[in-house]
């Protein structure tokens, strides 16, 4: 007797959505004035469970204390903004952040974008534009 053998292949097809980040709710306090240092705290919910973020202050190219960040942090040179990637921050398993914030800056007056950025691909998932403070 003869036995045929049929390999039976499937296709496994993995068709990858980005996630939405259009859930998200975040409140930013921070202290309007304060000694050497960025200060306050950020709560967010929203985000991918268990993924890694990093919080960004983002300079405006025409304000004044964006020479403050680029000189202590970092110059993005297509928009010519300075900007510090200051703190990674992992979510919980339900995708929220309850964090506080502090960083050393020089002193100044800081207007400018607070960022939150996915660490996969760089994208800004959420920003508040509205940032200012003083350093003394």
């Amino acid at each position: 007797m003869k036995h045929k053998i049929f390999l039976i292949i499937m296709l496994q097809v993995l068709i990858i959505v980005p996630y939405s980040y259009a859930e998200i709710k975040a409140e930013l306090n921070y202290d309007k004035i304060a000694s050497d240092v960025f200060k306050g705290k950020i709560k967010v919910s929203g985000l991918l469970p268990d993924h890694e973020y990093v919080l960004t202050l983002n300079g405006w190219a025409n304000h004044e204390s964006n020479k403050l960040l680029i000189k202590q942090c970092q110059l993005w040179k297509p928009t010519g903004e300075g900007y510090c990637d200051f703190k990674k921050v992992k979510t919980d398993s339900n995708g929220s952040i309850n964090k506080d914030l502090e960083e050393l800056l020089d002193k100044g007056l800081y207007k400018v974008k607070f960022l939150i950025k996915d660490t996969s691909n760089w994208t800004v998932v959420w920003t508040d534009d509205t940032v200012k403070f003083k350093v003394k």
